[in-house]
């Protein structure tokens, strides 16, 4: 968690990886498969900085159920 502040206050944040991972992870469980949630976590990616790639590939792994590693879902 972090503290990003703002003029008009403060907002708690989960890491970025943890939102990241979170993404693929929607995606397997859904029955849809909504690409949306494949784009977000794209986008965060690309928007993101200094990325834990060993943390975001761990989390990723976690929230697939091993379903997809970090190289994986970024080949998809």
């Amino acid at each position: 968690m972090r503290v990003v502040a703002f003029p008009e206050g403060q907002v708690l944040l989960a890491a970025t990886e943890d939102l990241i991972a979170d993404r693929p992870g929607q995606w397997i469980a859904s029955v849809r498969s909504d690409a949306d949630l494949l784009l977000q976590a794209r986008t965060l990616i690309q928007r993101a900085e200094n990325i834990a790639e060993d943390y975001l590939d761990q989390r990723i792994r976690q929230d697939t159920a091993g379903a997809l590693t970090l190289a994986e879902f970024l080949s998809l």
